[in-house]
């Protein structure tokens, strides 16, 4: 798998508060107050096309190395009232055999986990015929897909999870000769400090257009065909698709999802009483470690038209920063960003 070939295969267990409408203090998490654990065990592979060896056909079947796999499980399960909202998020990334393994704590009465295994892109080879005896090859962009799964975990209980990748073209398929443009625009949330009107500092929130960030797009065209199209944000924030369309006007249902990055520091700026100067002053503070995450889903019904001069549909995504458990966050709350547009 081309995009993974130089990666380094290490397992890599955190526990993430995902942004699904709550923050990192509401869940108190504590995974030393669950004795009991459960153990996901299983391999992925996917197929990578076709080639033609001793006069046949063969599959390209091989591991899918350094593919992260989510475990996420209701937050709920994970605080002493039972109020947390939200979900908590393991991960572990396969090794260079496609295989993996977590232990996650679980309460004593078992929960139900939800396993999703990453997306990502490569190669796709069809042999398309034989000129003097030598195979003609045809390759396409795709974007590989395993199937998102639900598990019933009990203590010390070991599942098995095995799966094949399937895929989806990223570019033109034949019996689609139109191309409707789309773009996203990723804002990441970052804190400055500013003066007002009075030349005292004050603390700034935007979401600053972000660079390099991955987003895929699933498409639903009319009838429910799904595919899926990948691309990574330009120095304008900007992931432009160019959509491959039957027609040149129609409607389609376009999810929208950025892949999480994780960062090694964020400024966290802070507008506090200083004793000593008598006033108020804003402080910066450095959060050693965290991800930027998508805040929300972003799932729209696009329309396409035909008209010239109309402007390119767009969705826009925020992500938001969240610190990692360990690391001191200086009172840091992603619901300082509740009323924040983008």
């Amino acid at each position: 798998m081309k995009d993974f070939t130089n990666m380094k295969f290490a397992l890599l267990l955190a526990v993430m508060l995902a942004m699904v409408g709550c923050a990192k203090e509401q869940s108190s998490l504590d995974a030393s107050d669950m004795p009991n654990r459960a153990k996901i065990i299983g391999s992925f592979y996917y197929d990578e096309g076709q080639d033609y060896v001793g006069g046949d056909y063969v599959c390209l079947i091989k591991p899918a190395a350094g593919v992260k796999v989510e475990v996420t499980l209701p937050a709920s399960q994970y605080s002493p009232n039972g109020s947390a909202q939200g979900v908590v998020t393991y991960y572990t990334y396969t090794n260079t055999d496609g295989e993996f393994e977590i232990s996650v704590p679980i309460p004593s009465g078992g929960v139900t986990a939800t396993v999703r295994p990453a997306d990502f892109m490569g190669t796709y080879t069809t042999v398309e015929g034989v000129e003097d005896g030598k195979p003609v090859y045809a390759e396409k962009e795709v974007v590989f897909s395993a199937a998102t799964e639900t598990i019933d975990l009990r203590p010390n209980a070991i599942e098995m999870l095995d799966a094949l990748y399937t895929h989806e073209a990223r570019d033109m398929e034949e019996g689609y000769p139109y191309v409707s443009a789309y773009n996203v625009v990723v804002g990441k949330a970052t804190y400055s400090i500013v003066e007002d009107e009075f030349n005292q500092e004050q603390v700034a929130k935007e979401y600053k257009l972000a660079k390099d960030v991955d987003v895929v797009i699933s498409v639903t065209y009319p009838g429910g065909k799904v595919l899926k199209y990948a691309a990574a944000t330009d120095n304008d924030g900007v992931a432009a698709f160019n959509i491959p369309a039957r027609e040149k006007a129609w409607t389609a249902n376009i999810k929208v999802e950025t892949k999480t990055e994780v960062v090694d520091r964020f400024t966290y700026c802070l507008l506090e009483y200083d004793d000593k100067a008598g006033e108020n002053v804003v402080n910066r503070y450095f959060i050693e470690g965290g991800y930027f995450q998508q805040t929300s889903v972003v799932s729209s019904t696009v329309t396409f038209s035909s008209t010239e001069g109309v402007p390119t549909p767009e969705a826009r995504v925020k992500m938001l920063f969240t610190p990692f458990d360990d690391v001191e966050d200086y009172g840091y709350s992603t619901y300082e960003w509740s009323g924040v547009e983008f």
